[in-house]
């Protein structure tokens, strides 16, 4: 019964992201596009992680009776129980590409961080495209699209004069606007999650969707402040499809501002913004979690007292023989 639960309820959070994905390019807007990404991601993690331990303990036990149990079967007959022994292949690979993906992914992000020392034009291209030098945004003297922001506790805004050069006045505002939204709300500690996600499990396609919907809602949101500081959403339009030109044309990928899904966030800020009518698919996601909860719950309380039941059964013949009444 658990084992069918567990399975039911991962292919549920599978397919969900794909079913509710034009609904939500369409009608969400990036807060409920990132609660529908977390909360998937959430519901394949656990749905995932109670499989495997369906497979492992088939009856309802606590964690510490489960552990002991599975490793005292494998060891003595690791043939007779192949399905803890898949499972706990399967769990140590898992381990294994997380463990990892953090750890490439905390390589990437500390070779993309500028070096501490000004770089020789650095200065006089900063007052030449920003007009005034600021500790937290560097302009690196390069021919490369460049544009993001880098740094867990200290973001920093890190842009090229290549991309600089590209664009014109009001676009290098937006584009600055942008990051600096990304840096004051430390949206660069979230899509290093995500990006280490990602990178692990990327190959399901269910969460890489969702992923994608996470990074798409924080673009969004940095493109509604540099609208209100720009004054005017077209603008950072045109910025994001100057940037998407660079994408097409460059021979290297512009990072940062670049991603998530452009033809989502040119609608936000070309449109009146989007009914958030999908706030409905969040409540969904939510009550998944909690029924799945709820079965669960009942099959571990329904699977306990049976397994009590038959406790109390077999020791009976033992009162019987001990001269105790028995039991009724």
């Amino acid at each position: 019964m658990r084992l069918v639960l567990a399975g039911g309820t991962l292919l549920a959070f599978l397919a969900l992201p794909h079913l509710a994905r034009g609904t939500l390019l369409a009608r969400a807007t990036p807060r409920v596009l990132f609660w529908f990404g977390l909360l998937s991601l959430l519901g394949m993690s656990a749905a995932f992680v109670g499989l495997l331990v369906a497979m492992v303990a088939p009856e309802p036990a606590n964690v510490v009776e489960t552990c002991v149990g599975a490793a005292a079967r494998l060891l003595a007959h690791p043939s007779g129980h192949w399905p803890s022994v898949v499972a706990a292949v399967v769990l140590l690979g898992f381990l294994a590409r997380a463990t990892t993906a953090w750890a490439r992914t905390f390589r990437d992000a500390r070779r993309a961080r500028p070096p501490r020392g000004e770089l020789p034009g650095e200065r006089i291209a900063t007052r030449r495209y920003l007009g005034r030098a600021d500790p937290d945004v560097r302009v690196l003297p390069a021919d490369e699209p460049i544009a993001y922001t880098v740094g867990l506790l200290r973001p920093r805004t890190v842009l090229s004069v290549g991309l600089l050069r590209s664009l014109g006045d009001r676009e290098r505002r937006a584009v600055l606007a942008h990051e600096r939204a990304h840096a004051r709300r430390r949206h660069t500690l979230v899509l290093f999650v995500a990006n280490a996600i990602a990178r692990a499990f990327g190959f399901v396609p269910s969460v890489r969707l969702s992923v994608a919907y996470m990074a798409t809602a924080l673009e969004a949101t940095a493109d509604a402040e540099a609208a209100e500081t720009v004054g005017d959403p077209l603008v950072v339009a045109e910025a994001l499809a100057s940037v998407a030109r660079l994408r097409l044309t460059g021979a290297h990928p512009v990072p940062g501002m670049g991603s998530g899904d452009l033809a989502y966030r040119v609608r936000r800020l070309t449109s009146e913004g989007a009914p958030g009518g999908a706030r409905g698919l969040v409540l969904a996601v939510v009550s998944l979690g909690v029924a799945v909860l709820a079965l669960q719950g009942a099959a571990w309380s329904v699977g306990r007292a049976l397994a009590v039941d038959a406790g109390a059964e077999g020791h009976l013949p033992w009162h019987a023989q001990h001269g105790a009444a028995p039991v009724l």
